[in-house]
């Protein structure tokens, strides 16, 4: 009778062992939200690695014809090092694009229409963006057609 009252007690220790160590490992993983704002995963801080996360952030909206253009390639250029691509992207389906460049703070932003007839021909145009500007929305003017596509 005490061999099975002690296999009893041997058996509930395991049981409960083993549910203490499960609520270990789900409450230890639990997200701590931080008085910075930002939510952080685990029992402490997470060193970051990797590239830090760019301080500019341009964005805006490039129209033509009064009408938002999408598929324009957008590229930003720093100034003072002139042909080093620091970041581009292409206008989402109403005009919109966002750019995290590197640098400096002053950037040349070159918009170039790549798509061809699809959605309009238009001139290529470029603009001077300097840190803490708001967003750069930009006009782009249409392509006048040549003497071979009027006739």
């Amino acid at each position: 009778m005490k061999r099975i009252a002690f296999m009893g007690r041997r058996t509930l220790r395991r049981i409960l062992s083993a549910l203490m160590g499960a609520a270990a490992f789900l409450f230890g993983s639990c997200s701590v939200e931080r008085s910075s704002g930002l939510v952080e995963y685990g029992p402490g801080p997470v060193p970051e690695y990797g590239a830090p996360m760019p301080y500019e952030y341009i964005s805006g909206t490039v129209t033509g014809n009064e009408k938002p253009i999408p598929g324009i390639y957008v590229s930003a250029r720093d100034i003072e090092e002139a042909g080093s691509v620091y970041d581009y992207t292409h206008t989402d389906e109403d005009g919109v694009y966002h750019l995290y460049p590197y640098g400096n703070g002053s950037y040349t932003v070159r918009f170039v229409d790549v798509d061809g007839p699809l959605n309009g021909e238009f001139k290529s145009k470029s603009a001077e963006w300097n840190s803490g500007d708001g967003p750069l929305n930009v006009a782009l003017e249409p392509k006048k057609p040549t003497k071979q596509q009027t006739e």
